[in-house]
């Protein structure tokens, strides 16, 4: 069974729009709360993306030959420390900052490692950060993939599933501090006979997602799977619900699988349509 890389973000994009940034916590939803959990899921997929890519490397002969795709940028350099149970990789996006192929810039170093025994079924990859900083925010904490072989009712042959766990701290370039609670599933549904192809990837997204920062706490779910095409730069379908204080919700739909930088927002029975980009 061959592993891929996710190489589109959970969300890929911050949500342009002009809305407004009252620190008040019983303050109404707005479309900047859905832009903070975006960029919370862009950073938290980055994590995800740099650690499969490692996994993918130590644990088969596919990631040390030139089929695989390179992804880290050249500026980024990759040290081994590994034992005779676990291997272990340092990422070290230098002091000045490495940017990645989305166009997000890193800094600092990441450590991954994992068991030698990659016949595991349920197999974990663990995450350190060592001063490290994604577009200028200080990431803080703990970072754990878990992954397994199984069928869902997503797709009831065997598939990979991995299950992403984070517990991190962000302090943000204008200090505020944000603490995230994440739980993602993302599972490969098609693609899957083509181990050198990457293009024709598809990936379920689901879980859920805590926020909580000076304006209070926000929560979301994700009600109707996201859908993942390697050959769109964006989320093509999914919808996404938030909560915060007072049951105050809000809804972000990326419509029917047409591949473009639009979703749908909608606060308050207000609807918006809002476009997706890198910030």
């Amino acid at each position: 069974m061959k592993t891929k890389i996710g190489l589109l973000g959970l969300v890929m994009s911050f949500l342009f729009v002009g809305c407004s940034k009252d620190d008040q916590t019983d303050t109404p939803m707005t479309a900047d709360d859905l832009t903070v959990n975006a960029y919370m899921d862009e950073m938290s997929d980055d994590v995800s993306k740099i650690a499969l890519d490692q996994y993918t490397r130590a644990s088969t002969s596919l990631g040390k030959t030139a089929e695989l795709m390179a992804f880290l940028p050249d500026c980024a350099t990759v040290s081994f420390s590994d034992t005779q149970d676990t291997w272990v990789r340092t990422i070290d996006f230098d002091a000045k900052g490495c940017v990645m192929k989305n166009g997000n810039t890193l800094k600092g170093k990441i450590t991954i490692s994992g068991s030698n025994n990659y016949q595991q079924s349920i197999y974990s990859i663990n995450c350190s950060f060592d001063n490290f900083y994604h577009n200028g925010n200080l990431i803080q904490g703990g970072y754990t993939i878990v992954r397994s072989i199984k069928s869902t009712p997503n797709l009831q042959s065997d598939h990979p599933v991995l299950e992403m766990n984070a517990d991190l701290k962000v302090t943000t370039v204008n200090g505020v501090i944000r603490n995230i609670t994440t739980t993602r599933i993302r599972e490969m549904v098609d693609g899957l006979d083509t181990p050198t192809t990457w293009m024709d990837d598809v990936y379920l997204i689901s879980g859920n997602q805590s926020i909580t920062s000076p304006k209070g706490t926000m929560s979301s779910a994700i009600t109707t799977p996201l859908k993942l095409s390697m050959n769109c730069n964006h989320i093509v379908e999914g919808v996404i619900e938030f909560t915060k204080k007072n049951n105050k919700t809000a809804t972000l739909d990326y419509g029917d699988g047409a591949c473009d930088k639009t979703a749908t927002c909608t606060i308050n029975g207000v609807v918006k349509t809002i476009v997706l980009g890198n910030n």
